[in-house]
């Protein structure tokens, strides 16, 4: 390998999403409330092996568009790793289609979610060289050394590439057991003073259900893999004592999905020789009141559920796995202990009517009632087909018309869907009922 090669950073970007392109400083600020954390384990990993790394989030710093441009230009052979959401997908591209105007000798590698699931089409653009799929950390290391050493890249699992004009896909490469292996992300390249919370911390990997409408349970293999609690409790640590973070999102899908661990956790907290204070998501059929009691009672702030649908006929059709009446459980409980709640829910299932839609209205008005003001709140979306999920690579079957493939519009808030009962102009138009009925109890 060419040591000046070995030398040359491998440029890491978090393209803007199409949401973010108009927002004032901050707005986007609060629409990307914690750094790209999957990015910065890529980093990690190459840091470790030796490669120096440059990171740019253009989500919160846009202006750095013009400082990666410059930056290719300027170098021989320059590698461009990005991560794409189905949201940022198009304008990853169109910034990989200035990148090789400025360097076509560019090597341009993206990975995420929405390139997994649709690894050909992303190729179809002509500006990216390589797909990484699912987990990258491991795939990542192995894909620089070989493109350093111009060597052939058919041998490393997990990719999607180009050879001869035709598309190539490796098999899959094994999940990560070991978590605990992985060094902790590399927070010393992000701006972390640009974010709301910096202090993101992911326990676990992937998730074991599967909601129609997600895309974690699909990208994960249907499986949650969990670091010790004592790594977790290490990288804490390191936030606190080298970035002076005491504010935590521990970002798991659902991070009492193992409760005993969850509890070694809490009594790891206790034993800090620092308080913190933290919220975390999960689900109504995860936690009990012991649970949430020890949890509030080393920091826990605030809970996050995915209640979904005010309708038990919705819910069972998505496979959700939880009833109407679990959810307010498992708000009365988290309520008890002094947290505050966020219920998130979906508009748009294939099985909504207008009348389930309004069962969904009530039901969190009723939950956001349960306590004075500000303590529980409710968030509404509408039913998207994220590449991955059910409503997408089911969509047919589920009775979903898809009425656009322009990502830029999957934002969770403009309707790209008719279903059986629903049209995206029925869908609009209760989205803004949601927002009418929570600005009424304000």
């Amino acid at each position: 390998m060419d040591q000046s090669e070995r030398t040359q950073p491998v440029i890491l970007v978090n393209p803007q999403s199409a949401i973010l392109e108009f927002a004032d400083p901050d707005e986007s600020r609060e629409m990307t409330p914690t750094p790209p954390l999957g990015l910065l384990y890529i980093a990690a990993v190459l840091e470790q092996a030796g490669f120096p790394v440059e990171f740019y989030d253009l989500a919160v710093m846009p202006e750095t568009k013009e400082d990666i441009l410059t930056r290719v230009e300027n170098t021989e052979r320059p590698l461009v790793g990005l991560t794409v959401s189905t949201l940022a997908c198009n304008n990853a591209v169109r910034l990989s289609q200035k990148i090789k105007e400025r360097n076509p000798q560019t090597t341009i590698i993206m990975g995420g979610p929405h390139v997994t699931f649709r690894a050909e089409e992303t190729l179809s653009s002509g500006v990216v060289d390589v797909i990484v799929r699912r987990e990258g950390e491991h795939t990542a290391v192995e894909l620089v050394k070989a493109l350093h050493q111009h060597s052939n890249i058919g041998y490393i699992e997990g990719i999607t590439y180009k050879e001869n004009g035709n598309s190539v896909s490796t098999p899959d490469r094994p999940f990560i057991k070991a978590l605990d292996t992985l060094p902790f992300p590399s927070r010393h390249l992000a701006p972390l003073h640009l974010y709301y919370y910096p202090g993101i911390v992911i326990t676990g990997r992937g998730c074991p259900f599967h909601c129609q409408f997600c895309v974690a349970g699909p990208f994960s293999g249907h499986t949650y893999r969990v670091r010790s609690p004592e790594n977790v409790i290490e990288e804490v640590k390191e936030c606190y004592h080298k970035y002076n973070i005491s504010e935590f999102f521990f970002a798991d899908d659902t991070f009492t999905a193992i409760q005993e661990r969850t509890k070694t956790m809490c009594a790891l907290i206790e034993q800090l020789d620092f308080r913190i204070t933290w919220k975390c998501e999960s689900r109504a059929t995860a936690v009990t009141p012991e649970l949430l009691q020890l949890m509030a009672e080393t920091g826990c702030n605030k809970i996050q559920f995915g209640a979904e649908s005010g309708c038990d006929h919705i819910l069972k059709s998505i496979n959700k796995g939880t009833t109407t009446a679990l959810v307010r459980k498992a708000v009365t409980w988290a309520l008890d202990t002094g947290m505050n709640v966020a219920c998130s829910f979906i508009i748009g299932h294939p099985e909504d009517t207008s009348e389930t839609v309004l069962q969904t209205l009530r039901f969190a008005r009723e939950l956001r009632e349960m306590a004075e003001y500000g303590r529980v709140k409710t968030e509404f979306g509408i039913a998207t087909p994220l590449p991955g999920t059910q409503f997408c690579e089911n969509a047919e079957e589920l009775g979903i018309t898809i009425l656009s493939e322009n990502y830029d519009k999957y934002d969770l808030t403009d309707p790209v869907i008719n279903t059986k009962y629903l049209t995206a102009n029925d869908l609009r138009s209760l989205l803004f009922d949601s927002v009418i009925d929570q600005e009424e109890v304000m």
